[in-house]
């Protein structure tokens, strides 16, 4: 299931197992996940059924507790 889901536009073209992050409704990542279904797969369903994203990692889970809890800088580089 996509609950929470509320715009599949500003997903862009997606891929099956890409890797994203999730955010919540401020903005900020809550969690690290593989994505379940390709945009085409998605799109072959009406009532959007099925994995969202396989969780790899979230906030505040053991892995969270070893780091520094600083988020990375963000580099965007030109195309």
């Amino acid at each position: 299931m996509w609950p929470g889901v509320y715009s599949f536009a500003g997903l862009g073209n997606f891929k099956k197992d890409e890797v994203v992050s999730i955010r919540n409704t401020k903005g900020e990542v809550i969690a690290i996940g593989a994505l379940g279904c390709s945009l085409d797969e998605l799109k072959q369903n009406p009532d959007y059924s099925g994995i969202a994203a396989y969780i790899l990692h979230f906030k505040a889970d053991r892995l969270w507790d070893m780091g520094l809890k600083q988020y990375p800088e963000v580099v965007v580089k030109a195309k």
